[in-house]
């Protein structure tokens, strides 16, 4: 009974081997393939039978990998094996076919190493996945690099306008910059594929010794079976001569003793013959029992102290097998796992269908290859697996459960996730950056039109009034003189804060705008800044200040300020009718301080407000009025290094009311 338990597992066992949906294939001592299974067979396209004794490493490796894979196979015939091992084997039609390894050492039934078994997975297709991903992550690259190209080109295009040189240098740096870091990371991921290249190990070679072992067996039995028949061959002999003596012994009395003695001489070799038939019955039988025995012993061992994890489920999804690669990426021991429901218990909520699934269709014959699913580990981690379901099958061929072989791929996945992300994140970067490119575009084809317009009118003006003086000045008074130079004056001016409107939001996309902030009166300050203004304008505008305290203190810049106060000042002055005041209040806020600017103008549309802070959009209404679009963006950089805000109230033909914002650290007084 016991011999048929050993000799059906060892059946079992070698069945398993042959029809794994996994790769399984080994070498002896010497490197010659000795185990093919129908797995390799089906990924490589060769045959079992041409590449028995073949030398793996020189005819099925690819050049580029067979010193790194003979070192492989070299260290697992010294006992240390290499788990998730990398590399190429040779296919029938010329093609590469990527394999992930885990070799074994194997050994005898006395513990003696006799070759190495590998078993694998086929990862052709996540291979070429991942190879795409860095192709992705590289293209990216190369595109974020010839935007940085473009990008030099346009900001040579606007240093003609004078505008943008300091956001497009810094930008060209922190894009290299940028670039650096990518190219340096890509680097960091080629290095580790190639450590895991070099880590990931070739796993499975073994089986063919045993077949050979098998045939000997055989060999010597069919001849034990030839002399069996030779010795009944011998007996029928014996007895016919016996016959004839029977019948010689009637006529003559002398040969019937003779024959009697020879008679007695036969049977005493009959009997001879028969003692040594039934020895040598009893040692084939005992051999073949030896041989099972060992057989079963070694594809156990092979099994269970494989570098790849095998784990099996019975026909109610039960654990009965959990080898030491098992325990060794889960945690889990296999006195722990074994009874236990694998699918409820050791498999993630959201793969649990899935997985079901997979079990369920290997134990109605449907293999599975190369399904990736996640695990539960002892530490609560989450264990990704890249597994082969095999159905498992008695002596009978009936299906009593499913054998599995997998790799742990936790540290591939991850590197395909990482690489997933970089793509994504490069394909952001690069969005963000045409973007960019667009709106740069757009800026300098708003600045050409209004830098065609805004600079040419007072330029005219100036050439203009310069002339007169020129022509007529012995017949102009004094007076007139300096009206028209005053003018000169007013018009270069305005020339000067368009220049410094433009040099600062070229500053402020490139990062570099100073912020010094003061403790200083804002009241004192805000007007001096508007009697200051006052003193070149030949028109004097009635201002009227609501000032409920005589002294409200900040911290703030005085010079960003100067451009807050003067931007609204000006567009209040400009928008507004020069009968009509400007009411300034200035007050202390429970979190801040505000000041506001009320003109009785033209007023502003509630959609041309949505769009007041876009670079060089004006409103619908004042295309008879000088501007450039741009005051309005300076005065937001100028709020935002203040962490302040602007409200604005207005209602066409009524007016505008603008209201700023600036928060304070300290109380105010």
């Amino acid at each position: 009974m016991m011999k048929k338990g050993k000799q059906s597992i060892a059946e079992e066992l070698r069945q398993f081997i042959e029809t794994a949906n996994a790769p399984i294939f080994g070498i002896d001592s010497n490197g010659l393939v000795n185990e093919w299974n129908q797995a390799s067979e089906k990924i490589t396209g060769f045959k079992k039978k041409e590449v028995l004794g073949q030398d793996l490493v020189a005819i099925y490796i690819t050049e580029d990998y067979r010193k790194a894979v003979k070192r492989v196979l070299d260290n697992a015939l010294k006992g240390e094996e290499t788990a998730n091992f990398e590399f190429p084997l040779f296919s029938k039609d010329g093609n590469r076919v990527m394999v992930l390894l885990n070799s074994s050492t194997r050994k005898n039934a006395d513990g003696d190493i006799v070759g190495v078994l590998g078993v694998g997975q086929d990862i052709t297709i996540l291979n070429d996945y991942k190879e795409n991903l860095e192709s992705k992550v590289k293209d990216r690259t190369q595109e974020l690099a010839f935007e940085d190209a473009e990008k030099d080109k346009r900001a040579a295009e606007l240093v003609i306008a004078n505008i943008e040189l300091a956001f497009q240098n810094n930008e060209k740096e922190k894009r290299a910059s940028e670039l650096g870091i990518a190219n340096i990371e890509l680097a960091f991921q080629n290095k580790e594929k190639e450590k895991r290249a070099s880590e990931l190990s070739i796993a499975n070679i073994e089986l063919a010794f045993q077949n050979e072992e098998k045939d000997k067996r055989a060999d010597e039995l069919a001849i034990a079976n030839k002399e069996l028949a030779f010795q009944i061959e011998e007996k029928d002999k014996r007895a016919n001569e016996l016959a004839i003596a029977n019948k010689e012994l009637a006529f003559q009395d002398r040969e019937k003793e003779k024959r009697a003695y020879e008679l007695v001489l036969a049977i005493e070799e009959k009997g001879k013959r028969a003692d040594e038939l039934i020895l040598a019955n009893k040692e084939l039988a005992f051999q073949n029992r030896i041989e099972t025995e060992s057989i079963a012993k070694e594809l156990r061992q092979f099994i269970e102290t494989a570098n790849a994890p095998i784990f099996g489920i019975d026909s109610k999804g039960l654990v009965n097998e959990w080898n030491q690669a098992s325990e060794k990426i889960t945690g889990f021991k296999k006195e722990e796992v074994l009874g236990q429901d694998l699918v409820k218990t050791y498999i993630t909520e959201d793969y649990r269908e899935a997985v079901k699934k997979v079990l369920e269709n290997a134990l109605g014959g449907e293999e599975t290859a190369n399904y990736q699913f996640p695990l539960f580990a002892k530490d609560g981690k989450r264990v990704v697996v890249l597994l082969n379901s095999s159905t498992r099958r008695d002596k009978e061929g009936e299906i009593v459960g499913v054998l599995g072989v997998g790799q742990d791929i936790t540290d591939l996945n991850e590197y395909k996730e990482d690489l997933e992300f970089k793509v994504k994140d490069r394909t952001q970067e690069l969005e963000k950056s045409l973007l960019r490119e667009q709106e740069l575009g757009l800026l300098k084809s708003n600045f050409v039109s209004m830098a065609s317009h805004e600079f040419r009118t007072p330029l005219t003006s100036i050439s203009a009034t310069s002339d007169v003086i020129l022509r007529y000045f012995d017949k102009l008074s004094r007076e007139d003189i300096n009206k028209r130079l005053e003018k000169i004056k007013r018009e270069v001016d305005n020339m000067t804060i368009m220049l410094e409107d433009i040099l600062i939001i070229g500053r402020s996309d490139s990062q570099k705008l100073d912020y010094n902030p003061d403790i200083l009166d804002i009241i004192d300050l805000i007007k001096h800044i508007i009697y200051e203004y006052q003193l070149s304008e030949s028109q004097k505008r009635k201002i009227v200040y609501d000032l409920p305290l005589p002294v409200i203190i900040a911290k703030v810049d005085k010079k960003w300020i100067k451009h807050i106060v003067i931007n609204l000042l000006t567009n209040a002055i400009k928008y507004s009718n020069v009968e009509t005041q400007i009411e300034i209040s200035i007050k202390r806020e429970p979190s801040g301080v505000s000041f506001s600017f009320r003109d009785y103008g033209v007023g502003i549309s509630k959609e041309d407000i949505s769009r007041l802070f876009e670079p060089f959009y004006r409103g619908s209404n004042v295309a008879g009025i000088s501007g450039t679009g741009l005051g309005l963006i300076v005065l937001q950089k100028a709020l935002e290094l203040h962490s302040g805000k602007i409200e604005i109230e207005s209602k066409i033909g009524e007016g505008s009311n603008f209201k700023v914002i600036l928060p304070t650290e300290k109380p105010l007084q």
